[in-house]
């Protein structure tokens, strides 16, 4: 279905209004109380009045429909950047649906391009650290992908690093400061980058901790594919501290002064605008889906799918080298976060790392969706990825395989391999609040 900005709206306040109750038997009184303290308004009119009350720039809704209007206002929200391939924008607003079967998300950054973590609050993450540390609280940073930017959490109240810092205070008293440097796509490298800018010096940490393992598989082998690839190798070049959209934004710029390029690339997006133009002139669902098929198919000439297309067409994978790719991505995901460490050690910071679970991952009882979810994934690449993780998780203090935390959850936390809804969101978050506990207690 194709969600018009209002309906959108309404949609996302009744799975937020219905959302609450799914907390109650798992969460404490206390627990309870700073729920019910989250503001949410009753109809369209009140989130969008909600939207301007606290952001200085609403750029509108997002869907995953590959429409012109979408990709421009994606545009807006994740500024392409030469270093990270993209950043957040400063002091914008936009609601994201991500998931066709979930509630869209509420996303807010502060005059930084940090992930506010409260609508009500009007000071920026650098001034709340700076407020901490005058009352010597500790201030805890989150890193990550789209789980820790808050995908699935509807409001910014519901993200992850919001959710440990309410569980701190209310379950174990402790006054903390989170702050979320979650980027929807990033991978350890590209947060390790991000960290490197002058975040340490500017925010002043007491711990750090990375969410992350998925992304990490997907662009390590992506990368490794490249440099495995001589034709892609001599075309893309190698550089071991670039992220993989750091090549997609390299791709644009080789690309920029070619005639012959820059016309096919005008009448593919020609054709994209029309496709689009036409999805939202039909009512009926059926040829929508259809149109939206049609411009899924059509061949990328710029981004991550030409990149993706290009390594399938220029270096086929079979069994043993998609094994043998896994391995090579796992290592290169440990010596990136042995750097971290060494990192946060030489700046006298506490680091955790946190292998985010996967719905493959553990003995979690797959529930409604999750089923289906299971029977489509092609996971051989990413079981082997997560195996070669095992000995670097085994009896450390301070790293945490978080692949069993749903084993006792009979209920579905997945929105597809690895995304989560409100509910699972919850758990991580109580999860990570007593393993924050246990560190600033030692």
């Amino acid at each position: 279905m194709l969600f018009t900005q209002e309906k959108v709206s309404s949609e996302l306040l009744s799975t937020m209004n219905d959302s609450t109750p799914q907390f109650a038997e798992t969460m404490n009184i206390q627990t309870l109380e700073w729920l019910e303290k989250v503001k949410t308004p009753e109809n369209t009119e009140g989130l969008l009045s909600l939207v301007k009350k606290y952001s200085s720039n609403y750029i509108g809704f997002i869907s995953g429909i590959p429409t012109i209007s979408n990709i421009k206002r994606s545009r807006q929200f994740f500024k392409p950047n030469a270093f990270h391939g993209y950043s957040l924008s400063k002091n914008v607003a936009t609601i994201i649906q991500s998931h066709p079967n979930s509630a869209p998300d509420l996303f807010v950054t502060d005059s930084n391009g940090v992930i506010k973590n409260s609508l009500e609050n009007n000071l920026s993450a650098l001034e709340l650290c700076q407020d901490a540390k005058k009352t010597s609280k500790p201030i805890i940073l989150f890193f990550g992908g789209s789980t820790i930017m808050g995908d699935g959490s509807m409001l910014p109240e519901y993200s992850i690093p919001s959710q440990v810092e309410k569980l701190l205070l209310y379950e174990f008293g402790v006054q903390s400061c989170c702050i979320n440097f979650g980027v929807s796509g990033y991978s350890s490298l590209d947060s390790f980058n991000l960290l490197n800018t002058s975040i340490i010096n500017d925010y002043k940490p007491d711990l750090i901790l990375f969410y992350d393992g998925w992304n990490c598989y997907n662009h390590f082998s992506t990368k490794t594919l490249i440099e495995k690839s001589e034709k892609l190798f001599n075309y893309y070049g190698s550089n071991s501290s670039q992220g993989f959209y750091s090549f997609v934004h390299n791709h644009y710029l080789e690309k920029s002064y070619s005639f012959f390029w820059l016309t096919k690339y005008l009448a593919f997006l020609g054709i994209v605008n029309i496709l689009s133009n036409l999805i939202t002139l039909f009512r009926v669902d059926f040829v929508k889906h259809l149109l939206i098929k049609v411009i899924s198919k059509i061949p990328s000439l710029a981004g991550p799918g030409y990149v993706f297309n290009a390594l399938k067409d220029t270096y086929p994978i079979d069994e043993k080298s998609k094994i043998r790719i896994s391995e090579e991505s796992a290592q290169i995901y440990i010596a990136i976060h042995k750097d971290i460490e060494k990192v946060c050690a030489s700046n006298q910071i506490e680091c955790i790392t946190c292998l985010q679970p996967l719905l493959f991952a553990g003995s979690k009882p797959p529930f409604g969706r999750e089923f289906q979810i299971l029977e489509d994934a092609d996971m051989e690449g990413l079981k082997t990825f997560y195996k070669s993780l095992n000995n670097f998780f085994t009896n450390h203090s301070k790293r945490f395989n978080l692949s069993s935390v749903f084993n006792e959850t009979d209920a579905q936390v997945y929105l597809d391999t690895g995304h989560l809804n409100a509910y699972g969101n919850f758990v991580i978050a109580d999860s990570l609040a007593k393993t924050v506990r246990q560190i600033l207690n030692t």
